[in-house]
């Protein structure tokens, strides 16, 4: 049987086994190890927090948004490229530089998906295409055309304002 519950078991046990392996099996850097995970998560854990209180917010700024959505894949990519180096036993220079690549790369991945999940195809995107409008997301693309000081802006505002729920993608589907 498959469902959220044991998809988040699952995830779980991962992440039993993840810190098991770095605190117990790791070259001599575990601790260091085990730190750059556990912030990671941490990062991981505000930024989709975050992401929640926004879509209850009508007053989030761009960098606010950019920092947020560093917290999220961002995060989980710089600790992967980081724990690479740490397990090549790297010197702190060079698992700094991967860090900060993998920060940038998941960064890039974050906005990219926040575009999909308005303009993509549901098929190519993972996730039903509109539904971060629906939800009133604040993703980077929509913080951006908030303000703006667009009509087509404006107009987003005027929908993300309302309080009855948003359509099923075609009313909040931005034009293009």
């Amino acid at each position: 049987m498959f469902g959220t519950t044991q998809a988040i078991l699952a995830g779980d046990a991962l992440l039993a086994v993840a810190v098991d392996t770095l605190a117990h099996r790791f070259p001599p850097g575990g601790p260091q190890a085990v730190r750059e995970l556990s912030g990671a998560l941490l990062a991981l854990v505000a930024g989709q927090g975050a992401d929640l209180i926004f879509e209850t917010r009508a007053d989030v700024g761009l960098d606010e948004c950019l920092e947020t959505a560093a917290g999220k894949t961002p995060s989980l990519l710089a600790a992967a490229c980081a724990l690479g180096a740490l397990a090549a036993r790297a010197e702190a220079e060079r698992v700094d530089a991967l860090r900060q690549f993998g920060r940038r790369l998941g960064l890039a991945f974050q906005l990219v998906d926040d575009l999909l999940g308005i303009w993509g195809d549901t098929a190519v995107a993972g996730k039903p295409v509109g539904s971060d409008l629906r939800s009133r997301k604040k993703s980077l693309p929509v913080v951006a055309a908030l303000a703006g000081g667009t009509s087509a802006g404006d107009r987003l505002a005027a929908l993300y304002h309302r309080t009855e729920p948003l359509g099923d993608g075609g009313s909040v589907r931005p034009p293009g």
